[in-house]
């Protein structure tokens, strides 16, 4: 957010684009704006702003500067300590404001979406605001909502929907077109959930390369229907890497989803229960066998069921990480989705090199068994193996540079801390 304070230097490189065109064409690149909830106050304890408040200061900041919503390129908000800026202005200045700078800024949207969203503003509605600073900051390319306050919207779907619509551009014209150039997306939701239509629709945009979305499901909310839309053909050409966070999608629906995923390299599923009880884990295993081919790195944490996969489901389970092999490498499953030891090492790739597992507590909690993995001349590759009493707390990186193989796994530190057991083959 300070990046937008510092009129001078985005003045002098805009003053520079004006010169000629030799020059704009040199100086363009050498605009790239942050906006970030971060505002470090000090190193030890930075103040962060909530989603809803970092989302009006933009939107706010963004009405005077409107010039350099073009080079917004990064927008991160992870509120985990809220902070109000205290922005206090008359509702109806405020809407004759942004109703005159959509206007004037974003005359291709419809009227009636414009004038929604202009009059949704004022009482920081999060929808509202989201909705705005997609339309303005047309050319992100990083964007990071850790959670949306008041939940994702219609009126951010409507957003999401018209750019969907347009018409197919040059690659030079889809610079201006609403998401056009989004790169890495992660967005929670934590009030409605996102449903699969969402989530299709997201993976619609062909730049799209790192999708992350808290709160999937097949459905919005448990026991409401997906709402009626028209989604396109969702073309995640260049997708390789796939978080879902509080995932609650069943079997069917992570095979639908992946269906569209081709070139998927890494696929990390963090389940919760829909609230009934006794829960049992989904089966993952057709999603796997059908389109996982060619996954590296596989992270599914099913340790928030009661309930492991049945036997008939935790052999199939089994078949399909056997049909992974060539491609995968790192793999964190938990120990409820399989019987033993010794049938995890039939199953497992050769390729794999690091095993975590995790949820040993509460299901037999004799870890020792897993040692022997290593000296199993089936899986030659197989340097480490990890087991966690419990499950891996807190962010395991969804960020381009962290999301990539082997980049997004806590340190030995971390799981000596929580309780886990560590072998290791030795070099020789």
């Amino acid at each position: 957010m300070e990046q937008l304070n510092r009129k001078y230097d985005a003045k002098t490189v805009l003053s520079l684009r004006g010169v000629n065109r030799k020059w704009r064409r040199i100086a363009t690149p050498y605009i790239y704006i942050v906006a970030s909830g971060f505002r470090e106050k000090s190193i030890i304890l930075p103040r962060l702003q909530s989603s809803t408040d970092f989302l009006y200061d933009l939107c706010w900041r963004l009405s005077h500067q409107p010039q350099l919503s073009g080079f917004v390129k990064e927008m991160v908000s992870e509120p985990w300590r809220d902070v109000s800026r205290g922005l206090r202005f008359c509702p109806e200045f405020l809407h004759n404001v942004y109703c005159n700078l959509l206007a004037s800024a974003a005359c291709d949207v419809p009227g009636d979406l414009r004038r929604k969203i202009a009059s949704e503003m004022p009482s920081k509605t999060a929808d509202a605001l989201f909705a705005f600073v997609l339309i303005m900051c047309r050319e992100v390319e990083t964007l990071v909502i850790e959670a949306l306050d008041t939940g994702c919207g219609p009126t951010t779907r409507a957003v999401i929907s018209f750019a969907l619509e347009r018409p197919h551009m040059s690659s030079q014209d889809r610079q201006r077109q609403i998401l056009g150039s989004i790169k890495s997306f992660r967005l929670g939701d934590y009030v409605n959930g996102f449903c699969m239509a969402d989530a299709l629709s997201i993976l619609s945009f062909p730049t799209l390369e790192h999708l992350s979305l808290g709160n999937l499901g097949d459905m919005c909310i448990d026991e409401q229907p997906e709402p009626p839309r028209v989604i396109p053909k969702p073309h995640a050409q260049k997708l390789n890497s796939l978080a879902l966070d509080s995932c609650h999608l069943s079997g069917k629906g992570l095979t639908r989803l992946l269906a569209v995923c081709l070139n998927l390299r890494t696929l990390k599923i963090q389940m919760r229960t829909r609230n009934t009880k006794p829960s049992r884990t989904p089966c993952f295993a057709e999603a796997l066998e059908r389109y996982g081919k060619g996954i590296q790195f596989l992270h599914l944490d099913t340790t928030a069921f009661d309930q492991g996969l049945d036997p008939e489901e935790a052999a199939h389970f089994l078949r399909a990480l056997s049909s992974l092999d060539g491609s995968l490498k790192w793999l964190i499953i938990s120990r409820a989705d399989f019987p033993t030891a010794e049938d995890l090492a039939a199953a497992l790739p050769q390729t794999v090199t690091v095993l975590i597992i995790l949820g040993f507590q509460g299901v037999d909690g004799n870890m020792w068994p897993f040692r022997s993995l290593l000296d199993n001349a089936r899986i030659p590759n197989l340097r480490r193996v990890i087991c966690l009493p419990g499950t891996i707390i807190g962010d395991m990186g969804h960020s381009p540079d962290c999301a990539m193989l082997g980049r997004c796994i806590p340190p030995d530190t971390y799981f000596r801390e929580c309780g886990g057991t560590i072998f290791e083959r030795p070099w020789r």
